[in-house]
């Protein structure tokens, strides 16, 4: 759950990411449009088919809560790993 920001779609690098954490090269990017429920106290989304690895989850937005939308991607990775079996 995110706090106070939501993915904005005013920028193509905005999105959520699905990162391989054996090989970056393999990250998964859902835009804006692909993703189930994005408000900006809550971001739901349902796990694209991935291959079978693990992933580290990473937002990227330009969205900042009460102030809008900014000029700058910035980006949040959590902390926890997703692995898929």
């Amino acid at each position: 759950m995110l706090s106070n920001e939501s993915v904005a779609e005013s920028v193509d690098s905005v999105g959520l990411y699905f990162v391989n954490t054996a090989d970056e090269s393999k990250t998964v990017r859902l835009a804006p449009p692909q993703i189930c429920r994005n408000t900006s106290s809550l971001l739901e989304e349902i796990v694209p088919q991935l291959e079978k690895e693990t992933y580290r989850i990473r937002v990227a937005t330009c969205f900042t809560g009460a102030a809008g939308a900014r000029k700058t991607v910035r980006e949040h990775a959590f902390g926890k790993s997703v692995t898929v079996v």
